[in-house]
């Protein structure tokens, strides 16, 4: 079959500008074809079980499920896995060589992971021989003897592959790479990094956390180290910054809630990209907590409250703490236990 080739066989479907059938091998074979400037067009795509692969040519069995594909580009979790070989089995697990693993959808990425041999099982994880790290097609030492790359879900533990660019005044850079634990049900903590190549670099903790029909929330803890200017007179910041959020589900009449955020002062034009956090001045915390109880027929409510407020041009801070409130019912002392407030006071 020439031209747009079609086929599809149970769960597969196959598209490509070139297919070869052979009913007595049980054997396809597909490739794209080169246009007036060399370049492959129609390429092979195969679709199975809601994986893609794209490939320059492959040859597959449709009986076993086995088969050989050759310049191989397929979506893993959050990035692609370029191979040059790869031998995939009937129960989807991947053999290849000469590998990149990037979050780039490029066909020539900025950025890669570089290995020769992967095992890739689908929508687990990639078992890997010795890699290292490869920015704008300069290798880097950055790597180790092998690894185990679990793909993450909103509900399974592994790595947070990082993002690629170019700041203008800290050159080219990872950010947002780490590693994501789904520690329970109620519970999870991400450890996310940055680096650049002029040596700056960050970290963030963050832990997500809620108990159904009482609160949730999230605590995040942020450090990062810069340094700007030339080399040989450059300068270093050191910032930290501390995020809390807790909000309560109503329930009862008590009630805790807290919205913090404070930090080093240069903290957001430093580092946040959002430019409404880069223009604010200010920076606030409120923690308040709020509870009632009955004294004899009497409702009582008790509310205790601190606050924070921070100058990020200034650098001056006002903290008021704590606030103490108490509200009682008004009370009648000699009012007699089945007479109204209103009678009493009209006698």
């Amino acid at each position: 079959m020439y031209g747009n080739a079609k086929v599809n066989y149970g769960e597969i479907t196959l598209t490509a500008a070139e297919i070869e059938i052979n009913q007595n091998t049980n054997m396809l074979i597909a490739r794209g074809l080169p246009d007036s400037t060399g370049r492959l067009r129609n390429k092979p795509v195969f679709v199975q079980d809601g994986q893609t692969y794209e490939a320059d040519s492959m040859r597959y069995n449709y009986k076993s499920q086995r088969g050989v594909v050759i310049g191989v580009v397929t979506e893993q979790g959050e990035g692609f896995i370029q191979s040059d070989r790869a031998k995939r089995l009937d129960d989807g697990t991947m053999y290849a060589s000469g590998n990149r693993y990037t979050t780039c959808n490029l066909a020539h990425p900025h950025w890669y992971i570089n290995t020769n041999k992967i095992k890739l099982i689908p929508d687990k994880q990639i078992v890997s021989g010795p890699f290292n790290l490869v920015l704008a097609d300069v290798p880097t030492p950055l790597g180790f003897a092998f690894g185990i790359f679990p793909f993450i879900d909103k509900r399974k533990s592994g790595i947070i592959f990082p993002t690629y660019g170019e700041s203008e005044d800290r050159g080219f850079f990872l950010r947002n790479g780490g590693y994501y634990w789904h520690i329970s049900e109620y519970m999870a903590l991400s450890l996310v990094g940055q680096i650049y190549t002029n040596g700056s670099w960050g970290l963030e903790a963050q832990f997500p956390y809620r108990k159904r029909y009482r609160f949730n929330g999230t605590a995040s803890v942020l450090f990062s180290r810069i340094f700007q200017g030339e080399p040989e007179e450059r300068t270093a910041q050191q910032l930290f910054q501390v995020r809390w959020n807790h909000a309560p589900t109503p329930r009862g009449r008590s009630s805790f809630s807290a919205s913090v955020n404070f930090g080093s002062s240069q903290f957001n034009r430093r580092n946040s990209f959002n430019p409404n956090d880069q223009l604010a001045n200010t920076l606030t915390s409120n923690v308040s907590f709020s509870t009632g109880f009955d004294i004899g027929n009497t409702p009582v409510n008790l509310s205790l409250s601190a606050r924070h407020d921070q100058n990020t041009n200034t650098e001056l801070f006002n903290v008021v703490l704590p606030a103490f409130n108490l509200t009682v019912n008004r009370i009648y002392p000699f009012k007699k236990p089945n007479q109204s407030a209103r009678n009493f006071l009209q006698r």
